[in-house]
């Protein structure tokens, strides 16, 4: 279980661009201008909301897009070998405060709403985050309060101890976010 989280965390936290090859030579061109903001939220991209209080403050809304939310119940079908998850959530509010929401693989998430107790570890779901630094053994509620062929809606309230200096923090945030992969 640990392992399945930590893989999550090392998969949402590399979304950037790839390392030069040690082989190619260095580039004459200047730097890169710094990214873009994430486009403006919309009604079709939907939107997560976090905000951190406690030993870190901060707050922000991110537009959701096609790697905010997965499931296997909107999966036209994984490829043969490949494992399919019930939910994994990520909302990346700011560069500091995010949160990934992912179903264990013993976990009981049935397609449509309902209300999770989380717990440091077992239970149906898991939390990793980030509120300036990361955030372990989050405990609280991960609530679904609509999910059907269109849209996942619901609200996280979760607390636990951030690793640089073992102080307590709390996340809560509300998510609407469409369904890309579907009809």
């Amino acid at each position: 279980m640990r392992q399945l989280l930590a893989c999550l965390i090392v998969l949402t936290a590399c979304k950037g661009d790839p390392a030069p090859s040690s082989s190619s030579p260095p580039s004459s061109s200047p730097p890169a201008p710094a990214r873009a903001k994430p486009a403006a939220v919309t009604a079709d991209s939907g939107f997560c909301t976090l905000e951190a209080s406690g030993a870190f403050s901060g707050s922000g809304t991110a537009p959701g897009d096609s790697g905010s939310f997965a499931s296997k119940y909107w999966s036209k079908g994984a490829p043969a070998g490949v494992p399919s998850v019930a939910l994994l959530l990520n909302c990346h509010a700011t560069a500091d405060v995010h949160l990934t929401i992912a179903a264990l693989p013993t976990g009981d998430v049935p397609f449509g709403p309902k209300t999770y107790t989380v717990v440091p570890s077992g239970g149906d779901i898991a939390i990793s985050g980030r509120a300036g630094s990361g955030i372990l053994h989050m405990a609280g509620t991960f609530a679904i309060t609509a999910w059907d062929t269109k849209h996942i809606a619901g609200t996280v309230d979760v607390s636990g101890k951030r690793i640089k200096g073992n102080d307590d923090v709390k996340i809560t945030g509300s998510f609407d976010l469409p369904c890309h992969t579907c009809d």
